[in-house]
């Protein structure tokens, strides 16, 4: 996550200073609201991933013992 909030930081710093020494016009930008939309959305995938796998390492479950029948068949 640290990576995301970094890249964006870069991202944005360049679009900026090309705008402020006009080499990029504003209807250029680099970075959208589409672009933040999906680098927030990437974010919460991986986070989500991360989770995942932690739970499931701290909480597997045993697997589950086979069914023993009891009747005698009648």
């Amino acid at each position: 996550m640290l990576f995301t909030v970094l890249l964006t930081a870069a991202l944005s710093a360049v679009d900026y200073v090309f705008i402020a020494y006009k080499l990029m016009a504003p209807s250029e930008r680099l970075i959208t609201e589409h672009v933040l939309m999906a680098i927030i959305g990437a974010t919460i995938i991986q986070l989500g991933a991360v989770v995942a796998a932690i739970v499931y390492a701290l909480f597997k479950l045993p697997p589950p013992e086979p069914e023993v029948d009891a009747s005698n068949g009648d």
